[in-house]
């Protein structure tokens, strides 16, 4: 490896002669080695702010690390630090961190290590990587993002993961039209928290809150809720009912993807909501008489009760997204109810379909039975739709309150 350094009046010249070697004793040899001021196949390169440069030594299998490059004397022995990893041939160190990323080619994958202070308390050992075809090289973006071009003929960018789940349940499975959350893995979206109830016109729902976007196969979605640690937000109808959907949280001013994953997407996802958000436990659920159901206040057998959920997916004729439902938009079918043990006769299903003046809620009216198997202040209920479950991902009843 050779250094070429500018003239402080007249820069770079052709023909001027290298002022520090790499990799040889000095100037004239060219033999390969695998000592401290030897190289075998040099690839890429790469400097941290304190100006230690980086070399794939790729046919000596180690990443050698060379002292201040600008403060070294002509010839040039590296430190005798190195990371072992077979025939690396990329790597990048970043600015801002001083992490350092290494590809890893005959594993398929680009290792990060910790900066170069930290580097011996780590024992020179990796703390994460991303999988990628036999990788050629690796770099970040301004926003510490990586990219690396692979073997497979394309350039791969990496952005930080998301969870996406039903807002009522708690599960990873999406469909459109339903209220969904968002939770970070391991980062932060923004610093604002902003509901959308507080804003001046709540209807429709933004798509923007706080410079932070939601996008679906690069659809913006309405937002309900936008916070550093969670997003609530409604899958836009356009989502595909089957496969996969790119999920992406976006900073619409720079244009900076703050995480994106691939989501597999589902005709319906049923989720009652719940008090206090819980996802199981007593249903947020209104008596006939409109009063909210409790264990203080159960709704008396033969009388109707308003159950509210979400993940119906496609309704016919459905409002646009983030609007209000100005009509009567039922199921296309209605879902089947349990109440107790026992599935209620679909004649008792007085409405399946959007709730009035709400967006993205499924709305039941159920006529519970005088037959309800026992009564109580926790009668579990649940619904099968399309042949999915409502019940939540911990696995525990959702509740109304019978006498």
């Amino acid at each position: 490896m050779l250094v070429f350094q500018p003239d402080a009046t007249k820069g770079l010249q052709t023909g001027q002669s290298a002022t520090t070697v790499f990799g040889q004793a000095d100037f004239f040899s060219s033999a390969s080695g695998s000592a401290n001021n030897r190289l075998n196949a040099p690839h890429h390169i790469a400097m941290d702010a304190g100006d230690r440069l980086y070399v794939c030594d790729s046919s000596n299998n180690r990443l050698a690390i060379f002292g201040a490059l600008y403060s070294q004397p002509a010839t040039n022995a590296s430190l005798g630090l190195q990371i072992s990893v077979t025939a690396p041939n990329g790597v990048y160190v970043s600015p801002k961190t001083g992490e350092i990323w290494l590809t890893d080619p005959n594993n398929n994958r680009v290792l990060r290590f910790p900066d170069f202070d930290n580097l011996p308390t780590q024992n020179y050992t990796s703390n994460g990587g991303v999988s990628s075809v036999s990788p050629l090289a690796v770099t970040q973006d301004p926003f510490g993002n990586v990219m690396v071009a692979d073997a497979a003929n394309r350039v791969a960018f990496y952005y930080p993961q998301l969870y996406v789940t039903n807002a009522a349940n708690g599960l990873q499975r999406v469909a459109p039209g339903m209220i969904a959350s968002i939770y970070p893995a391991g980062n932060t979206y923004g610093s604002q928290t902003i509901n959308y109830l507080d804003l001046p016109n709540p209807v429709p729902l933004a798509t923007t809150m706080g410079d932070i976007q939601v996008r679906v196969n690069d659809v913006p979605a309405p937002l309900f809720f936008v916070s550093p640690g969670q997003i609530n937000f409604q899958v836009p109808s356009s989502a595909p009912v089957s496969g996969t959907a790119d999920f992406q949280v976006v900073r619409p001013s720079t244009g900076q993807v703050l995480a994106d994953i691939p989501v597999t997407m589902d005709l319906a996802s049923p989720g009652f909501f719940t008090d206090g958000n819980l996802t199981y436990g007593q249903a947020s659920s209104l008596n006939q008489d409109n009063t909210r159901n409790s264990a203080s206040n159960a709704i008396p057998r033969t009388q109707v009760i308003q159950l509210f959920l979400t993940g119906a997916g496609i309704v016919p004729n459905m409002p646009p997204d983030g609007t209000l439902p100005g009509g009567v938009f039922r199921t296309s079918v209605n879902p089947r109810v349990v109440i107790g043990t026992t599935f209620i006769p679909d004649a008792n299903i007085q409405y399946s379909g959007l709730a009035p003046g709400l967006v993205g809620v499924w709305q039941l009216n159920v006529l519970v039975p005088d037959l309800t198997a026992g009564v109580g202040s926790s009668i579990a209920i649940g619904v099968q739709y399309q042949d999915r479950s409502s019940l939540g991902y911990l696995g525990k009843p959702v509740t109304i309150a019978v006498k």
